[in-house]
């Protein structure tokens, strides 16, 4: 069993393109990304996919404004004072849709590193960051942690401020206090999810490679943990998945953890591709299912993430005892679960 705790995430603004390989030679080209995009027609942002021969990827969001080249407070990402760089940060590209489609996700970097101010290369890393003067980085990343997303892709899109991302080119939505926050970095979580089981190019491509039926169904119920996750961030969390007890994740209160006392929740998970609410429960499950509703075992909560590897979208089921009604703790509303019962059998052959 292991203790889930999400990494810390910084949202970075640069320059809309399709593949973030380069300018000059490249069929590629850049709009927005702020004043210096604008007048220069080019951003040290083009070459932010572009993986280099040791493997590495280097990523590059604007923070001159004027004649200041600005600091990161990388502190509200857990850095000390006197600290250059913090590792283990989530870093989420976005940039403004050029048809005005508003701002959008457009990849992410996992594990990265964040730097407090601008790095130089002592040489270029590679010939197209010679051809296109990039000498200089704000986030570094293993290639196999980064994926930039192709444009049919980029469907998450933020909102306006005040309380997300403004003129300043980065933003610590952890730090954010509007109401919307917290969906769209759910929505977040759940994209991130997917990226240990898609087959993304160790060349830094926006593609990703064909899954069967079981990789997807993998991809579908990871994605959906990683919300449920998400939505319990502010508390330890177990993975019971492996361990057969009818249900997928135990929630802890931050005290009870340390006192090993029982959990505060168990969460069954149910990830769904599509919108549709129907999910399949084994007999196990369904046991449980039926001593949440007798009383039993009032921690006890169903989970179903629909939509779950795009627009996530999460509903958290309990049973009022009371009402003899289920109810969708995150709509707050009472809910009509239509329950199927299916029959199995054993056939032996003698």
């Amino acid at each position: 069993m292991n203790i889930a705790k999400s990494r810390p995430v910084l949202v970075c603004n640069i320059g809309w393109m399709a593949r973030y390989q380069g300018l000059e030679r490249q069929p590629d080209s850049i709009v927005g990304g702020g004043k210096w995009v604008d007048e220069n027609h080019h951003g040290h942002e083009c070459c932010n996919f572009l993986t280099m021969p040791s493997g590495s990827v280097f990523g590059h969001f604007e923070t001159i404004k004027g004649k200041v080249d600005r600091k990161v407070s990388i502190g509200k990402l857990g850095a000390s004072d006197d600290a250059d760089s913090i590792e283990h940060i989530d870093v989420i590209w976005v940039s403004t849709e050029p048809n005005g489609g508003g701002r959008r996700v457009i990849g992410y970097y996992l594990d990265a590193v964040v730097y407090r101010g601008r790095q130089l290369h002592k040489k270029p890393p590679t010939s197209q960051h010679k051809l296109d003067k990039v000498d200089s980085y704000m986030v570094s990343a293993n290639t196999r942690n980064v994926r930039c997303l192709p444009i049919e892709e980029r469907t998450l899109v933020l909102g306006r401020p005040p309380g997300w991302i403004g003129q300043a080119n980065w933003w610590f939505p952890g730090h954010s206090e509007h109401a919307d926050v917290p969906a769209f970095m759910t929505q977040v979580r759940a994209l991130l999810a997917r990226h240990c089981f898609l087959g993304t190019s160790r060349k830094g491509s926006c593609g990703a490679n064909r899954t069967s039926d079981p990789e997807r169904n993998a991809q579908v119920e990871a994605a959906a943990v990683a919300v449920v996750k998400e939505f319990y961030a502010a508390h330890p969390i177990r993975s019971v998945e492996k361990d057969n007890v009818g249900w997928d994740l135990n929630v802890f209160q931050k005290s009870d953890l340390d006192a090993q006392k029982a959990p505060f929740r168990r969460v069954e998970v149910k990830g769904l591709s599509g919108p549709d609410l129907t999910v399949g429960v084994t007999p196990n499950e369904y046991r449980y299912i039926r001593l949440h509703m007798d009383g039993s075992l009032p921690s006890y909560r169903i989970a179903v993430v629909t939509s779950a590897l795009s627009a996530a979208n999460l509903h958290l089921l309990s049973y009022d005892f009371g009402q003899k009604q289920w109810i969708d703790e995150i709509r707050n509303q009472y809910v009509q679960l239509e329950v199927d019962e299916k029959t199995a059998a054993i056939l032996t052959l003698s």
